[in-house]
């Protein structure tokens, strides 16, 4: 008689088919389990849009849905109107700047906006909103290309990557708010795809890629860090003289656009200060927050007590990866990658859930990588995922989400660590073990 229900093949071959469907066909497991998490999320992403008619995008997103895309057209208003004195302006002088540029030729465009909400008014304008989806357009597109830098991947395996990133969770906030992140990040990619290239030039125009993404958020110099652990190791002049000649381009970049707002340095810097204490802690992703949230969440009323130490767990925190970029010699090029990348969203004040961006630079490395298939590396894959996927706001609330986000990417950092501190007390012991043998023979 014919025997009931699937042969043993037969429900072997439907998994892999359904595995292959979630992985998107990944070349190796590590990569399949990063695929399959974030496509999951965007099923049930999808699945709770429908059902909710759409509310539960808008839950995901900032609370604020009438602020669409304003971090884009109020800074560009702003720029156009004493930035730093009048409207206290928390961005750097390169990225007003690029803001100025853009307003003076809607102006010219449009003439003066003005109004209540003279921002608002750029923002319905035609010529403003397409100025907006011109520069997200090239953004994307240069992103795409960034990542093909990396010659180890195919073509499909960036393609699949790339549309993963699209439909991301920081990657949706950051287009929602229209905030400059995404450049930040891309420019940030181009540095680490070519700050160690053995040709000179490509070297010196990634020193110039990451002034260009520090005059847009600042902490992205953080990345020079792996310019100076290069000299570390080496101690050769030659990379003394690079370390030198990358902090003069970037400070370069950094600070000459200030001259064309006086006075604004230091503005900037008392506007960023006092930005970072007014803000509520819950929903954002930093340290600080993430103690302060973990206090309102438990009950204590008490919470804005916590911010010290929220800063001094900061510190000690980025303390620790300095110590680990520059001096750890058996770190993975992924590992550098996302723990300064992690320093970024963790490390420097209070953190919108957007700044998650950054941790593409390293998922990709990680994917790229092509790390053999054991616990720790699925771990990683499924934590990096996490910190990157959708996940309906409707279920947690937009602030718990990014609360959790902020939550998986320090555990992941804490791992990271703690690994490398196991590794090098495991690597000192046999060494000891072996110099007592050769005293013994």
């Amino acid at each position: 008689m014919p025997s009931k229900g699937m042969s043993n093949d037969s429900k072997h071959r439907l998994k892999e088919r359904v595995f292959r469907v979630l992985t998107l066909g990944a070349r190796d497991r590590v990569s399949g389990v990063f695929y399959s998490v974030m496509v999951i999320g965007i099923i049930l992403s999808a699945v709770a849009f429908l059902i909710t008619k759409g509310s539960s995008l808008d839950d995901m997103l900032d609370g604020d849905r009438t602020a669409y895309f304003m971090d884009y057209f109020n800074s560009i208003y702003y720029s156009l109107h004493d930035p730093y004195f009048e409207h206290d302006v928390i961005y750097p002088a390169l990225t007003t700047a690029g803001y100025y540029a853009v307003g003076a030729v809607l102006e010219a465009i449009h003439g003066p906006f003005v109004g209540s909400f003279p921002f608002v008014v750029i923002r319905e304008s035609a010529s403003g909103m397409l100025s907006y989806l011109l520069i997200t357009a090239v953004a994307l597109f240069v992103l795409y290309k960034a990542l093909n830098k990396n010659k180890e991947e195919s073509r499909k395996e960036t393609a699949i990557f790339f549309i993963l990133s699209l439909l991301s969770f920081p990657m949706l906030f950051s287009i929602d708010r229209g905030n400059s992140v995404l450049i930040a990040v891309i420019f940030s990619l181009l540095f680490v795809a070519g700050y160690d290239s053995d040709d000179k030039k490509t070297r010196y125009l990634s020193y110039v890629f990451l002034g260009i993404a520090a005059g847009i958020k600042i902490f992205p110099f953080l990345f020079g860090l792996l310019v100076v652990r290069r000299f570390v190791e080496s101690r050769k002049y030659e990379d003394l003289k690079e370390m030198a000649i990358c902090a003069v381009i970037g400070a370069v970049i950094f600070l000459a656009p200030f001259a064309l707002f006086e006075g604004s340095f230091m503005a900037m810097l008392d506007n960023a200060f006092g930005y970072s204490g007014a803000l509520f802690p819950y929903g954002h992703v930093d340290i600080s927050s993430i103690i302060q949230t973990t206090a309102i969440l438990s009950g204590y009323e008490n919470y804005s007590n916590l911010a010290g130490a929220g800063t001094a767990v900061s510190l000690i925190f980025i303390l620790s990866i300095a110590i680990y970029v520059l001096f750890y010699k058996n770190a993975e090029k992924w590992e550098l990658i996302c723990l300064l990348s992690a320093a970024q969203v963790l490390c420097v004040g209070v953190s919108v859930p957007y700044v998650l961006l950054y941790i593409l630079i390293p998922a990709w490395y990680f994917i790229s990588s092509r790390p053999v298939m054991n616990l720790k590396n699925a771990i990683y894959a499924m934590l990096l995922a996490a910190v990157l996927m959708l996940f309906p706001g409707s279920v947690i609330g937009n602030e718990t989400l990014s609360y959790s986000k902020g939550i998986i990417l320090w555990g992941i950092a804490v791992i990271i660590l703690v690994s490398a501190t196991v590794r090098s007390y495991k690597l000192n012991r046999i060494d000891q073990e072996s110099k007592s043998d050769d005293r013994g023979a």
